[in-house]
């Protein structure tokens, strides 16, 4: 099974995402922010992140950062998710930036790309 962290702090989008990846076969864990997804993160390394830029305590960047600082997380796959239309620098620390509002279809693709890019990563030479 795949482990998908997912941080967003709007309950019904995480809720909708939840949903979507449960029912895709993906094992799934919730923070509401960035201080709980770090604390999360370094109990256990998941697949791929799904992550909400702005939340409170800590945003996406913060804790995107935060994860670039440590040897076990630099290489995290990360969907970004974001209302916003320029996200700056940020989004090319993420494999995959996906807009909200955002479809089931988009969702999916999303999660999929970017897990597919960490294979081509890992892959030997």
């Amino acid at each position: 099974m795949t482990n998908v962290l997912v941080v967003e702090d709007d309950q019904s989008i995480a809720e909708l995402v939840c949903d979507v990846l449960e029912e895709a076969r993906y094992t799934l864990a919730v923070a509401r922010d960035g201080v709980a997804a770090l604390q999360r993160l370094q109990q256990q390394r998941p697949d791929l992140m799904l992550l909400d830029l702005r939340m409170p305590r800590m945003g996406g960047a913060a804790l995107l950062h935060a994860c670039g600082q440590d040897p076990r997380l630099q290489d995290l796959r990360v969907v970004l998710l974001s209302a916003a239309s320029d996200v700056g620098p940020v989004a090319a620390q993420a494999q995959v930036l996906l807009h909200k509002p955002f479809d089931i279809a988009e969702l999916l693709e999303s999660v999929q790309s970017a897990l597919r890019a960490r294979v081509c990563v890992d892959a030997p030479r």
